[in-house]
């Protein structure tokens, strides 16, 4: 902890830089950060100390700044409530000279620091966290995904002459009508599956499903001591001579 007084002392495995992967890593070191905030706030500490150096060997060093100070930046936004302070350690003059150029765009103290970091034309972070997002790899929907029904006499339902552009799902295909009609959620559906009982059994399929689940789980279930089983061998009359079925 760089000598410093600290009750705790917080570990996260951090990413190892390479170009090609140059978002990867940033977004990776963005959660290390990220995530020692949340921690800070769940232990109800109130004072993080950090290094500014996360990695020395291949991951240049104005990146990990951007990310250290993006990061912190959201965090501290986020939770103003919760952290009274955070501490950035430099080991060297040459990161400390580096974390006084940059800490002004992020944390400006004035008005002509605010209006340098407007002018700076730093990466646009669109995340509430301080991630990076490449607007290139956004996943977009295409208008043409779904085909159009055609009306009796072959005229188009939707009353338009423009021809189809090669739709991806066709409401007529049996196959993709399940798709298109899908309203549960999948992740939901195998949680259902997996631990649902017999009552909770919508078709006998289902049921057919959970009895060899129990029968499965019968398997690995200890047995019960003979005398503290609740059922008995034979039919007869317990201690208040009732009749046991």
């Amino acid at each position: 902890a760089y000598h410093l007084p600290s009750p705790w002392l917080l570990l996260t495995i951090g990413p190892k830089y390479k170009d090609k992967y140059e978002c990867a890593a940033q977004n990776t070191l963005n959660g290390c950060y990220r995530e020692c905030c949340q921690q800070l706030v769940e232990a109800e500490l109130r004072t993080l100390g950090m290094p500014c150096v996360w990695y020395e060997r291949g991951f240049p060093l104005e990146q990990q700044t951007h990310v250290a100070l993006r990061t912190v930046r959201r965090c501290l936004e986020r939770m103003r409530g919760s952290i009274d302070a955070v501490v950035f350690v430099a080991d060297t003059q040459a990161v400390l000279e580096h974390y006084e150029v940059l800490l002004p765009i992020y944390f400006p103290r004035t008005g002509g620091e605010a209006r340098m970091a407007l002018s700076a034309g730093l990466p646009g972070c669109d995340t509430e966290w301080g991630e990076i997002v490449v607007e290139e790899r956004r996943i977009r929907i295409s208008s043409h995904i779904v085909g159009r029904t055609v009306g009796r006499g072959g005229d188009d339902a939707s009353g338009s002459d423009a021809d189809d552009h090669g739709n991806l799902f066709s409401p007529c295909d049996d196959s993709d009508r399940g798709f298109l009609n899908a309203r549960s959620d999948m992740d939901e559906a195998a949680v259902r599956r997996l631990d649902g009982t017999m009552l909770e059994a919508e078709s006998p399929e289902a049921a057919a499903q959970i009895c060899l689940r129990y029968l499965r789980h019968a398997r690995d279930v200890r047995a019960e001591p003979e005398d503290q089983r609740f059922v008995y061998r034979t039919p007869g009359r317990d201690r208040f001579d009732r009749r046991v079925v």
